[in-house]
């Protein structure tokens, strides 16, 4: 791939990224048009000996919206394939792997009247913020973190686009933390299941200014000579 990309004058930089690798990929194609003086697919094809297939379009309905399609809705233009995408660093933890990090010790001179001070918090799903951030907020204002819900557990905070005004909970968490936790809750564990502006508002001040992505720019699929 990355050789043909630059062979079509396109320049791949992150290989066996999905959304790249499509317009590497769309590149290719506009060169090979190019070279065969075809003037739309269908007449490319033709030249190829190619059978153009054609999907029909999914009508069906799922039963429920995917954890990363929640969140992606509230994200905004980052993920429009017709954007530039943003440098990896950039985007939110659904679309890297999930860094545990940490459980970090709880702060001495915590202040013991903060809402998360001496509480046992454990993180699922994906937050706005890094969940090493989030571990660290924790022990800063005096709670202990783990990473698996326990018999000392007495905070879940659940990512993922969940809210509690939403449907009941059995119907938004799907993580086995989460069905941990609501297991242990109706068995009468004293254990609290939070979203994450439950989570922010116990912080404050406290939580991390947001930081807006890079800007986007259309991108050139036909390749630049």
């Amino acid at each position: 791939m990355p050789r043909a990309a630059a062979e079509a004058g396109h320049v791949l930089s992150r290989h066996h990224h999905a959304l790249e690798d499509a317009r590497a990929s769309a590149a290719i194609v506009c060169d090979i048009a190019s070279r065969t003086g075809a003037a739309d697919l269908e007449e490319l094809f033709l030249a190829q000996g190619l059978e153009r297939l054609r999907l029909p379009a999914w009508s069906g309905a799922p039963d429920r919206v995917s954890r990363a399609t929640t969140q992606v809705r509230a994200m905004g233009p980052i993920f429009d394939s017709r954007l530039r995408t943003v440098p990896d660093e950039a985007l939110p933890d659904l679309l890297r792997w999930q860094d545990e990090g940490r459980n970090l010790p709880p702060a001495a001179d915590a202040d013991p009247r903060h809402p998360l001070y001496g509480q046992h918090v454990v993180f699922t799903g994906g937050l706005s913020i890094p969940r090493p951030e989030a571990k660290r907020l924790v022990a800063a204002h005096g709670g202990q973190t783990t990473s698996r819900v326990t018999a000392g557990t007495t905070i879940v905070v659940v990512g993922d686009g969940y809210t509690v005004q939403g449907p009941a909970d059995q119907e938004q968490l799907h993580t086995n933390k989460a069905r941990d936790a609501l297991r242990r809750r109706d068995l009468g564990q004293p254990l609290r299941v939070l979203d994450e502006s439950e989570f922010r508002g116990m912080l404050g001040r406290a939580w991390p200014a947001a930081t807006e992505p890079p800007p986007t720019a259309a991108v050139r699929l036909t390749p630049e000579r």
